[in-house]
């Protein structure tokens, strides 16, 4: 899910028509009146379509290795940085010069960016959507002073279903499946 589709923004993405030429980005936040469309993007899981890619999943390879729901946040590794979106919605240039002349405005953004992933966070925390299987890492969770949550598995048969998340305007975005090993195949 792009950066900018989260935090209710358009990031385009100019591609030129010659084959392997490199693309001009499109900043979302060009000049500040834009920051009235940034919207904070909330925790929420549609359980609906949660629910229907799971049996899906289960129905495809359920009888062969374990299945485990993640219903963590969208807001992890890149997405919860305040860094990422910044230089995206604005453009790295724009930025370092925000800094000495729009200091005010930038520090804005800079703490919507901040205050939106923890509220996400806390939002995923209570309707218990962390559990010890979630994970924003590039690699397999790995700890000996927790008590195994599912002891039964291994890496080798195990496959992680994140939850078909919505923000709370009703868009929707595509489940995605995460094989162990650090491997990521889109369903």
């Amino acid at each position: 899910m792009p950066l900018g589709k989260i935090w209710g923004l358009h990031h385009q993405l100019l591609r030129p028509e010659d084959t392997g030429g490199a693309f001009k980005e499109v900043h979302p936040i060009q000049g500040w009146t834009e920051l009235d469309q940034l919207v904070v993007p909330h925790h929420q899981v549609d359980e609906e379509r949660t629910q229907a890619g799971l049996e899906m999943l289960h129905d495809a390879v359920g009888d062969l290795i374990d299945i485990d729901l993640d219903q963590g946040t969208l807001l992890r590794r890149h997405g919860a940085s305040i860094a990422e979106p910044l230089c995206m919605m604005r453009g790295i240039e724009p930025v370092m010069l925000d800094m000495y002349e729009h200091p005010d405005e930038l520090h804005q953004l800079a703490a919507t960016l901040r205050d939106g992933p923890l509220l996400n966070h806390q939002e995923a925390e209570e309707a218990g959507d962390w559990s010890p299987t979630t994970q924003c890492n590039q690699a397999e969770v790995y700890c000996e002073e927790l008590e195994d949550p599912a002891p039964t598995r291994t890496v080798k048969n195990a496959v992680s279903f994140t939850a078909t998340a919505r923000r709370r305007n009703s868009r929707s975005f595509r489940p995605k499946c995460m094989m162990s090993s650090c491997c990521s195949t889109r369903c």
